[in-house]
């Protein structure tokens, strides 16, 4: 953006991206200041790349962004931003209305020969013989069309949309402003509000209320979901590279990516964890035994010794605290356990015996390190 333009010439910049971004907010103020009347045409790849930054650019200098997703054909929206990009600029896109009052937005997106260019405006009054001017300037030509303004009714996903556009358009504002970002989010959060709308800054939670017979009587499950995650930078000389990986937790077939570094997929504490149910208890009496390396029927007499009555409770709030007591003293496991360690020691804060239960526990393991 530096270099100077050739006389009589546009600049035309093509961006193709397809990973995430991690300075979008401060790439996005120094094109908007720098462009320099360049045109960005960007194009995001895949479910990875970043949104914000690729029709950002577009938008603050006047270009055209198109998001290819997996499996699209690509050829068809590559000829059309070229044949964006050929084009004679539309400049000086001016609206006025007659007869009407309507608050139309601040800027116009970019005109171009074969798209539309959908405005959404909050209209108040219309009057009769309501007129709507639009004025462009394009290839040292000055074009004007007048366009009778009709009323289709009330419609209620007219004003949504309306309301995600000026929500859109004030997170655009927050990007390029950091020192209006609180005076934004304010109008964002009353847009949101008003509209029922999700944005950067508010979220929704959905209650459905079901009648009685038709709740479950089961409790959730723990489940492994697995998710796709998108490759960050290769570290130099390392192809393929595990430590790469962006995510801070990644689970694949061989092993477990855990704060940027890798651990056997077999640990046992993963395996542990698959065993907690929805109250908190473990039930990993198999692994547990393997990690004292004692045999499962050797552990069974440690856990139901001298405590004959309510003897499978009392066995698994035994077996959820001495659990417990080994996540927490293994530095591999207790950073990955955290969430599930706290849920355990609630579900044993609440036994009514639970003094006797923490007892039990570190009586067997005191006695097994000797």
């Amino acid at each position: 953006m530096q270099l100077p333009v050739t006389p009589n010439c546009r600049r035309e910049v093509i961006l193709i991206t397809d990973g995430e971004v991690y300075n979008t907010r401060e790439t996005l103020q120094y094109v908007a200041k720098n462009h320099n009347d360049s045109r960005f045409y960007t194009f995001g790849i895949g479910r990875g790349a970043s949104q914000a930054l690729v029709k950002g650019l577009a938008d603050i200098t006047g270009g055209f962004s198109e998001i290819i997703a997996p499996g699209e054909n690509i050829q068809e929206k590559v000829l059309r931003q070229f044949s964006r990009i050929i084009q004679p600029e539309v400049s000086n896109l001016k609206i006025s209305v007659r007869n009407a009052t309507i608050i139309l937005p601040e800027k116009f997106g970019p005109l171009y020969e074969e798209d539309s260019l959908t405005i959404l405006a909050e209209v108040s009054k219309i009057g009769n013989n309501a007129e709507i001017t639009i004025s462009a300037q394009t290839d040292g030509e000055i074009f004007i069309w007048e366009c009778p303004v009709e009323y289709l009714g009330d419609d209620d996903k007219i004003p949504l949309l309306w309301a995600v556009d000026q929500i859109n358009e004030l997170e655009e504002k927050s990007y390029l402003d950091q020192h209006a970002t609180k005076k934004l989010t304010a109008q964002i959060l009353e847009r949101a509000e008003e509209f029922n709308m999700l944005s950067h800054f508010s979220s929704l939670l959905a209650v459905e209320n079901k009648k009685e017979e038709e709740k479950t009587e089961s409790y959730p499950a723990f489940r492994i979901v697995p998710i796709m995650l998108h490759r960050a930078r290769i570290a130099e000389g390392k192809d393929d590279s595990e430590d790469a990986l962006m995510s801070s937790v990644h689970e694949n077939q061989n092993s477990y990516m855990i704060y940027g570094s890798s651990v056997e997929a077999k640990s046992w504490y993963h395996e542990v964890l698959k065993t907690q149910d929805a109250c908190g208890r473990f039930s990993a009496a198999r692994i547990v035994a393997d990690k004292l390396q004692l045999s499962q029927d050797c552990l069974q007499k440690y856990l139901v010794h001298n405590h004959e009555n309510e003897l499978e409770n009392r066995n698994l709030a035994v077996l959820t605290a001495v659990t417990v007591r080994l996540l927490q003293t293994d530095p591999d496991a207790a950073p990955v356990a955290a969430r599930a360690l706290k849920k355990a020691q609630k579900w044993l804060d609440s036994l009514h015996d639970k003094e006797s239960v923490f007892k039990k526990s570190r009586e067997l393991l005191d006695k097994l390190k000797k």
